[in-house]
């Protein structure tokens, strides 16, 4: 008897095994499957066809946006070569006419030495009579030779 206890013994602990293993394995996919988000609509082809269409669309909308810029792009390296050269034009006229001001301020400084030279020499000059000495018929005839 001791043979046949054993190896019921073993026969129930081997079907309690394979229950606890088919448990083990229900309850793991019951875990999966509450993990698992619910499954959404089915993809048909004419959805993937709509959705192909929307990107198509958008691809060109993109691209002539991007053309677009090329185009903004290359006139505002159009107007930015122009301003440059305004520039530069413009430094160059700005150094011209800070050489003719420094020339005319050489000129009006000379101008205003000569002036004040013949302001004093006609302070220091003899000032002639202004009254006339005895006839008057010599005075006219000075200033007739003078008119000559």
């Amino acid at each position: 008897m001791n043979v046949l206890v054993r190896r019921t013994t073993t026969v129930l602990a081997v079907v309690v095994a394979i229950v606890i293993g088919a448990l083990s394995i229900e309850a793991a996919a019951a875990a999966v499957r509450a993990s698992t988000p619910p499954a959404g609509p089915a993809i048909t082809v004419q959805s993937m066809q709509a959705e192909l269409e929307a990107e198509r669309s958008r691809s060109a909308s993109l691209r002539e946006q991007l053309q677009q810029l090329s185009v903004q792009s290359a006139d505002l390296a159009t107007s930015m070569a122009a301003a440059d050269a305004r520039i530069a034009s413009d430094a160059e006229t700005a150094a011209a006419l800070r050489a003719d001001l420094a020339k005319a301020k050489r000129q009006l400084a000379k101008l205003e030495r000569q002036m004040a030279a013949s302001v004093r020499q006609a302070a220091t000059a003899p000032r002639k009579a202004s009254r006339p000495s005895g006839g008057g018929g010599d005075d006219h005839e000075e200033h007739e030779g003078d008119d000559d």
